[in-house]
């Protein structure tokens, strides 16, 4: 009897431990150094770590890659395959190095060229390795969650509790004047709002919808009074894509459908709820004003202050006059700056290409891109009809990111989370395809083919 009791203590001290650890491991992995990596540009300029002796970019980096080589030593991870969207990525390399010799051969232009190739290009290898196993690419992404949520708690901390907005240009206080850095801030709002509204649809317990329901909303609410009217597009965007990958198969859609319906009523409530609190304690006048990114689209819209778009525009009708002179090839990598020192680049990836690498490099890089769209695509309508909500998020962000540089943003030599999201798209496809076929079939968030304990000292 008392070894019945002991062994039933013990399983119950087991189940009770094992997501704690698994928890604990995500800190402890190949994962966490990667992100830490590929979003080192949002917090190493933070005032408290601006002044460390050394780069986190350049750190991080060598720490992650230095763990991929030993772990594919090891075989806890799968090299890269020789396939298409690897060929076109690496040719694509090769002629913008080559394009720098037909450049001006400005230093501007080999730093682009090595800041693509060391600190960017990287992203897309390093996420297509990691990608290729589900419980990684779950990992990745609940780091990346995680990640966001201390971004945001910090922005908030400074905005309400000191009183200084470090999206303002203006900010006194503690910070600088120089700290305006709303567009990172807004972009991680825009990652959790991702992030949650397909856990809340895809999600297969019941308490994710309570879970994504909040979290969205504290999303939301970020993304409509920090400024960032590209990140709050993008979210806004990731909606109607949820949709359509869902109605690409039909099975349990109604279910599906009927979440997300449920989902954005109560965001549309809490919003109505939360602007008439809002008026009623402060004023009109003033939540028009808390409502920062709402009043620079009207701003836009009618007119009153377009400087913003007026100069992307100029950029990009710049790059296109530009290209016009030399369809083929292009005037090489990082001749935009040189030719244009005032406008840097034209907040367009399609045109940045066309005008820096040419008709040929622009195939390269878009039709590994198309690539990825109909694999990502693919994937997360197929994972939909069982859980998949971590397959959908990389489709969303992907794809809204995608549709983001081809309009308003975009610059090759730091455009990492576009590479990196490009190379999460093309290893997730492996799932359908039948490269780990242990995650075709039941629920990805857990492989109950295997203890928890065995996972985390398998994956760390």
């Amino acid at each position: 009897m008392r070894e019945r009791a002991h062994a039933a203590t013990a399983g119950v001290a087991r189940r009770v431990t094992a997501p704690l650890l698994l928890r604990f491991a995500d800190f402890l992995s190949i994962e966490a150094s990667f992100v830490l990596f590929v979003f080192a540009g949002r917090y190493k300029a933070l005032p408290e770590l601006r002044n460390f002796p050394i780069d986190f970019t350049l750190l991080f980096l060598i720490f992650t890659w230095s763990l991929i080589v030993w772990a594919l030593i090891a075989g806890r991870l799968k090299p890269l395959p020789l396939d298409l969207p690897n060929l076109l990525i690496v040719s694509f390399c090769a002629l913008a190095t080559v394009s720098v010799f037909w450049s001006s051969l400005d230093v501007r232009n080999v730093d682009k060229t090595l800041r693509f190739l060391l600190l960017t290009n990287t992203g897309f290898f390093a996420a297509q390795i990691l990608a290729q196993d589900a419980c990684r690419r779950e990992r990745m992404l609940r780091l990346l969650m995680w990640f966001s949520c201390a971004i945001l708690l910090y922005y908030f901390y400074y905005r309400y509790v000191i009183g200084a907005d470090v999206a303002d240009p203006n900010a006194t206080g503690k910070l600088p004047a120089d700290t305006n850095n709303y567009q990172e801030y807004s972009a991680h709002a825009n990652i959790l709002f991702t992030i949650f509204l397909s856990l809340g649809v895809l999600g297969y317990r019941g308490g994710h919808l309570i879970l994504a329901i909040v979290g969205c909303g504290f999303a939301l609410f970020a993304l409509l009074t920090i400024g960032g009217r590209g990140s709050l597009a993008q979210a806004l965007i990731a909606i109607p894509f949820l949709t359509l990958i869902l109605l690409m198969r039909p099975q349990r859609i109604l279910e599906r459908l009927a979440r997300l319906s449920v989902l954005l009523c109560a965001l549309a409530a809490a919003a109505v709820i939360g602007y008439s609190v809002f008026v009623t304690l402060q004023g009109g006048d003033t939540v028009a004003q808390e409502l920062y990114t709402l009043e620079r689209f009207e701003m836009q819209l009618s007119g009153e202050h377009t400087d913003s778009m007026d100069e992307r525009l100029e950029a990009q009708e710049f790059a296109f006059r530009q290209w016009q002179e030399r369809p083929l090839f292009g005037w090489g990598m990082g001749e935009f700056r040189i030719q244009n020192s005032y406008l840097e680049y034209p907040h367009n990836l399609l045109l940045e290409i066309l005008m820096e690498i040419g008709l040929v490099g622009a195939f390269l890089f878009f039709s590994a891109c198309a690539i990825a769209t109909i694999d990502c695509v693919r994937t997360a309508a197929h994972q939909a009809v069982n859980s998949g909500w971590v397959e959908m998020v990389i489709a969303l962000l992907f794809l809204t990111e995608l549709v983001s540089h081809l309009t308003v943003q975009g610059y090759l030599a730091d455009d990492r989370e576009l590479l990196t999201y490009l190379g999460m798209a093309i290893g997730a496809r492996w799932t359908v395809r039948g490269r780990d076929p242990r995650y075709l079939h039941g629920p990805i968030l857990r492989d109950a083919r295997r203890p928890q304990e065995a996972r985390v000292a398998e994956s760390i």
